[in-house]
């Protein structure tokens, strides 16, 4: 038993770690990506009747769910255009529809 749990601790830290996105790098994703959704949102046709702040309550869900799936080596990447933005977009997708159900966003 005892060289099972010693081989499970080798075979888990083979695997790579990746860490959430942190410090001033996920501040300023939080904080562009946040702006970029509203004026995005607003502009909608569908989101006339949306007051603001349900569409910033939406949009600061959305950022932060993806900024809390991407790790700052992944945003350094996008940022040097070594990796495309869509790389992202299936996350962004999901962070969507999560907090369209599970935040305090509502719909109209």
């Amino acid at each position: 038993m005892k060289h099972f749990f010693i081989l499970l601790l080798l075979s888990i830290s083979a695997i790579p770690c990746y860490s959430q996105m942190t410090g001033e790098i996920r501040t300023n994703f939080i904080t562009s990506s946040n702006e970029a959704c509203f004026k995005v949102q607003r502009a909608g046709k569908d989101n006339v009747k949306i007051p603001d702040e349900s569409l910033k309550q939406w949009c600061r869900c959305t950022s932060t769910y993806t900024a809390d799936g991407l790790t700052n080596q992944l945003v350094k990447e996008m940022e040097q255009g070594k990796r495309p933005v869509s790389s992202v977009s299936q996350l962004t997708q999901l962070a969507a529809k999560y907090c369209a159900t599970n935040s305090k966003f509502k719909s109209y």
